[in-house]
């Protein structure tokens, strides 16, 4: 097993096993109702939080392969769920990226998830993707970017993939702060506030770049720039 995993499942088994030892003391007492369920809400967020670590630890090895993107897509829509069946789809059917399937995927769950639990009922949500030359590339103006300022690539093209809705948009107060870790804007016991953290590690990964543009009431577009092919040669 990975230490990595190793780390993060001895570090949870350690919280459960004190979560439960308080649990059984506050169980005889009916005054300590309140904290049971708060420590009920607590172990649930730490349970999301490890599967979160775990999603992003379980392969060691990560491999770029030449794929196509749509059916990739139309993939993640079909895993989200019932909510991204009406998402509309803008992705050309020839378009290749030099990507890992499984975390470029798990970026896109994270991102159609996401506008889809700020948008709520109704949400419109738009998936697109384009290509464009490296060299003449800049993220929209005022977008919070993640880890990566721009794209490693350089002189060559990149794939730039899309995922926009138009739901309440995001607080200018919160937007600085959207990629930081364990930063959620959910009700407490929902959302780890890893999604969007580990989706700019994930990008950073693949040598690319990932940032965000929005406006209270005007909705939110998330704008991911990967190399379009992979310069160390994807299989």
């Amino acid at each position: 097993m990975p230490s990595l995993q190793r780390k993060i499942q001895l570090g949870y088994y350690a919280f459960a096993g004190a979560v439960a030892g308080v649990a059984l003391l506050a169980y005889s007492d009916l005054r300590y109702r309140e904290w049971l369920a708060q420590i009920d809400t607590e172990a649930e967020r730490a349970r999301n939080i490890v599967r979160t670590l775990l999603d992003f630890s379980r392969d060691g090895v990560f491999r770029k392969r030449r794929l196509a993107l749509r059916p990739l897509v139309e993939q993640t829509l079909l895993l989200v769920g019932r909510g991204a069946r009406g998402a509309a789809l803008e992705v050309p059917d020839n378009l290749v990226v030099a990507a890992d399937p499984q975390r470029l995927q798990q970026v896109l769950v994270n991102l159609i998830g996401n506008a889809l639990d700020a948008g709520g009922p109704g949400v419109g949500v738009t998936i697109s993707a384009r290509i464009c030359e490296a060299a003449t590339f800049k993220l929209p103006e005022h977008s919070v970017c993640g880890r990566s300022g721009a794209p490693a690539a350089r002189g060559e093209r990149l794939v730039l993939i899309t995922v926009e809705d138009n739901g309440p948009g995001i607080a200018p107060e919160v937007l600085p702060r959207i990629f930081d870790p364990f930063f959620t804007t959910k009700a407490v016991g929902h959302g780890s506030g890893l999604g969007l953290y580990v989706s700019q590690e994930i990008v950073h990964q693949h040598g690319g770049c990932i940032g965000v543009t929005s406006r209270s009431g005007h909705g939110t577009r998330f704008l991911v720039a990967l190399p379009h092919t992979d310069p160390q040669g994807a299989a």
